[in-house]
């Protein structure tokens, strides 16, 4: 079973930023290894949000 769930843009970025900011706010060394990840999904919205304008 796939599970879909769509946000706009602005909740996407939130998500993430917020993500990004738990990890190294709480030090959360677990999760460290999906930084590069959640910073690379970052800069595509932040691209995308500035091509929309």
């Amino acid at each position: 079973m796939e599970i879909v769930v769509l946000f706009t843009i602005e909740e996407a970025e939130t998500r993430i930023q917020n993500r990004i900011n738990g990890i190294i706010n709480n030090n959360d060394q677990t999760n460290y290894e999906k930084l590069p990840g959640l910073i690379e999904a970052l800069k595509i919205i932040l691209d995308c949000k500035k091509t929309e304008k």
